[in-house]
């Protein structure tokens, strides 16, 4: 499944800290972030894995979500940076047509990258927002 997104430029979700090592200090290059980043929750039915390239300041993001059979390709995006060297967080918003997804991705250490997803539903279904907070591990 392809979606599109489209870059937020100013952030609107704001996720605890839990379990995270030191964030303090200044960010490192963006550079650190490029890789495959896989869950570390095998069974999740969130997201199972993120891939990051960095081509100079631009950042391109692909996320799979959790579908069976296979997981579900979200497509590839730009990632706002606007908040890097301060928070060490990026954002993206997917547009899936029937949700709105606001990721924020945050590196908490050089392996160890923390992904917190606000689902806002814009269909007539009823279900509630919700936010899940993931936690992947660069492979």
């Amino acid at each position: 499944m392809k979606v599109s997104a489209t870059v937020l430029a100013t952030g609107i979700l704001v996720s605890p800290v839990l379990g995270c090592s030191d964030e303090s200090g200044p960010a490192p290059e963006l550079a650190t972030l490029e890789g495959t980043w896989a869950n570390e929750n095998a069974t999740t039915r969130g997201i199972t894995q993120v891939t990051i390239r960095v081509r100079g300041e631009v950042v391109l993001i692909e996320v799979w979500g959790s579908c069976h059979p296979v997981d579900c390709y979200w497509g590839t995006e730009v990632a706002d940076t606007q908040n890097w060297r301060e928070n060490r967080a990026l954002r993206v918003v997917w547009d899936q047509g029937f949700a709105i997804n606001t990721q924020t991705l945050t590196l908490v250490s050089d392996a160890r990258l923390r992904v917190s997803t606000f689902t806002h539903f814009l269909d007539d279904s009823g279900r509630a927002d919700f936010e899940l907070t993931e936690f992947f591990r660069k492979q």
